[in-house]
């Protein structure tokens, strides 16, 4: 059932970047950096004498870290800044079709990465780990109390992220990618929306399918002094398909390390959601507010659980009327 209902979720963040934003991440980036390899080079010509309290790999450790980090982000603000300046000429040249420069889709549909998810779940992790191994080394060594609460607490959240990451890789294990094809591109507030699961054989063995489509705004909230990002769902539709409503075709159930399984190019589940009228249209690129929609696929199954998140292109017609 479809309902407007405004609910507060966790875990969620609206894809993409505004432009703006890159400069001031290069900005932020570049302290790190600067700091990191001065302390590296630092380190690496002797300048940490024996009678140092630090010991010199520990030094060259946290230089290293902190010119990573600084690296990292100023070429995530660097690649920002080169996509909102090819966003803003196709803006130009389309200003009445925002979803040609909105966000990089794919009109044949949306693909779920199960390897790039891991991997760059383990890169975060580790850049975490090498992050907070020259602090572990200070506190522990030296007994610092008061600094070993405060890192243990970040060695608690990298234990947590860990067992996270070993989830997902049992997931893309067993499952691997997943693919949800359009039916048109893109799609429009008042119509309907239809798609189709691709690769449904993989979920054979199912005992409840659940599909939601979810439209969410991501809003700046000021509490205290302190401005955090919110997002909201604000409409939401669901099916719950039982194993008997499913074409799972002649291909093989998914299962961890099955590293040869046969495929059913076939096998498919077709969706329809009826949008609303109501003007919730996709928006993205350079909103300080943006919102956007997803179909969320969820199977329960024995042992690991499929569940995976869809981006999906829905705009007004009004929106580009008015444009126009």
């Amino acid at each position: 059932m479809a309902t407007f209902e405004r609910k507060r979720v966790e875990g969620k963040t609206a894809p993409g970047a505004t432009g703006s934003a890159g400069g001031c991440i290069v900005l932020f980036g570049l302290p790190f950096l600067g700091v990191g390899i001065g302390i590296f080079t630092m380190a690496l010509m002797g300048s940490f004498s024996a009678e140092s309290d630090e010991p010199r790999g520990v030094m060259l450790l946290t230089g290293g870290a902190f010119a990573a980090s600084g690296l990292l982000v100023v070429a995530a603000g660097i690649r920002q800044l080169l996509a909102a300046r090819y966003r803003k000429k196709q803006q130009v040249l389309h200003p009445d079709e925002p979803w040609l420069w909105d966000y990089k889709w794919d009109p044949g549909g949306a693909h779920h990465s199960a390897g790039k998810q891991t991997t760059g779940t383990f890169f975060g992790l580790l850049f975490l780990a090498v992050f907070l191994a020259p602090f572990n080394a200070v506190v522990w060594g030296g007994r610092i109390w008061f600094g070993m609460f405060i890192v243990g607490i970040f060695d608690l959240l990298l234990l947590g992220g860990v067992v996270m990451w070993i989830y997902q890789m049992l997931q893309g294990l067993k499952f691997g990618d997943s693919r949800l094809a359009f039916r048109r591109f893109p799609y429009f507030t008042g119509e309907t929306l239809e798609a189709a699961l691709l690769d449904t054989d993989r979920l054979r063995g199912l005992t409840k399918l659940t599909v939601t489509l979810s439209c969410f705004e991501q809003v700046q909230e000021s509490s205290n002094g302190k401005t955090t990002q919110t997002v909201y769902s604000v409409y939401e539709d669901q099916r719950v398909f039982e194993p008997h409503e499913i074409y799972f075709g002649t291909g093989g159930a998914a299962g961890i390390l099955k590293l040869s399984r046969k495929s059913d190019p076939l096998a498919r589940l077709e969706l329809a959601f009826a949008l609303p009228e109501k003007d919730l249209s996709t928006r993205l690129y350079g909103q300080t507010s943006p919102r956007f929609w997803e179909i969320e696929v969820k199977a329960d199954l024995p042992g690991v659980d499929y569940a995976v998140p869809f981006l999906v292109p829905v705009y007004s017609r009004r929106q580009t009327r008015a444009s126009g």
